[in-house]
């Protein structure tokens, strides 16, 4: 039979988890964001995909080159997938309180938000924040589940 003894132990290990879930879904929201802004971006040498940037304490103000420089989309899974690999990287590194910045100097990514390529409508950034803004409570969740 569990006594108070019990309930304490459970409280606190409660209380730990509580205490380092905004961290950890902070991180696993930007993870999210970096994935679908690489997936939304219009893609012909990979340059633009490639600068979504997850950083810690502050954003990142260079124009990168491509991961995987190519033409018409040719490197774009393998550009992505450095760009994801990149963000997760970054992300295990945040400590709590630690801000997160998401960003993109490509020269002319502004361009692409606002419909220049046909690949992609215009606010495709707007639409990637809100896919992972709505995600925020079933990650909270599972972050307090599977700690």
């Amino acid at each position: 039979m569990a006594d108070l003894h019990d309930l304490a132990k459970r409280l606190n290990k409660y209380a730990d988890k509580l205490e380092a879930a905004p961290s950890k879904v902070a991180a696993e929201v930007s993870i999210l964001l970096v994935r679908e802004l690489v997936e939304r971006t219009p893609v012909d040498t990979s340059k633009a995909l490639s600068n979504w940037l997850l950083s810690l304490e502050d954003p990142v103000l260079v124009d990168l080159d491509a991961y995987y420089p190519g033409v018409f989309g040719s490197t774009q899974t393998a550009s992505a997938n450095e760009a994801i690999a990149f963000a997760k990287l970054q992300a295990a590194k945040k400590k709590p309180g630690q801000p997160i910045f998401v960003s993109n100097s490509a020269e002319y990514i502004r361009d692409l938000e606002n419909g220049s390529s046909s690949q992609a409508p215009a606010g495709f950034t707007k639409q990637s924040v809100m896919v992972a803004r709505k995600q925020i409570k079933a990650i909270f969740k599972r972050v307090m589940t599977n700690g």
